[in-house]
């Protein structure tokens, strides 16, 4: 059994969610060594450290999405991950509608703990650096990955919108047709081991993530 204290996501890839056959794709031998990584940095992510840093540095607000996106973004980097990619020839920094937020080799990478208004889009671009295009493609993918949290962990952990694990995998079944890419959606779980603790508005810290065991 996987430490609680880590973060686990949902595994294996069910039908209803194998868009675009990915869990035959993962398997490749150029893909297979790059999601090893990506699934073990995850894996080894503690839920302690990203409390902790919620508490240090996030407790004005509810949510633990800022903490946690900094630890994944850590995480990610340490295993070779570069960040704020260009998927097209003309595209620059400043152009963020078209950038992997994160890529690590031939895998694009992103999270969705904001706005649900948001989720498509994500989708839609990690598909957009994977598909043919008429535009020239820089930095060309062969799968897209979407970390998420399910709903339970987004209602214990305040996230700032209902953007979740079954809403995306809602989505690939009704739009997938448009993302003729293969998409990954990592749904992360709740570990039951911590809640947080609303102080109230205007007091200062506004929240604390109070661990369980």
């Amino acid at each position: 059994m996987k430490n609680q204290s880590n973060l686990q996501f949902v595994w294996p890839i069910e039908s209803h969610w194998n868009h675009f056959q990915i869990k035959t794709v993962l398997e490749r031998q150029e893909l297979s060594e790059y999601w090893f990584k990506i699934s073990n940095a995850i894996s080894n992510i503690s839920w302690n450290t990203i409390l902790n840093l919620h508490n240090a540095e996030y407790s004005d607000r509810m949510s633990i999405s800022l903490a946690l996106t900094d630890v994944l973004n850590e995480a990610l980097i340490e295993i070779g991950s570069e960040s704020k990619v260009s998927i097209f020839e003309d595209g620059n920094k400043s152009s963020k509608p078209f950038l992997i937020e994160h890529k690590i080799g031939p895998i694009a990478i992103d999270f969705a703990f904001g706005h649900y208004q948001t989720l498509v889009w994500k989708l839609a671009r990690l598909a957009v650096a994977i598909m043919p295009n008429e535009k020239e493609i820089i930095n060309p993918c062969k799968i897209g990955v979407l970390i998420l949290p399910q709903e339970e962990l987004r209602r214990i952990g305040h996230f700032d919108s209902p953007s979740n694990w079954e809403r995306a995998v809602d989505y690939i079944q009704y739009m997938g047709s448009q993302w003729q890419a293969p998409l990954l959606l990592i749904g992360l779980k709740n570990p039951g081991s911590f809640e947080i603790i609303d102080n109230g508005k205007g007091q200062i810290p506004r929240s604390r993530a109070l661990k369980l065991n």
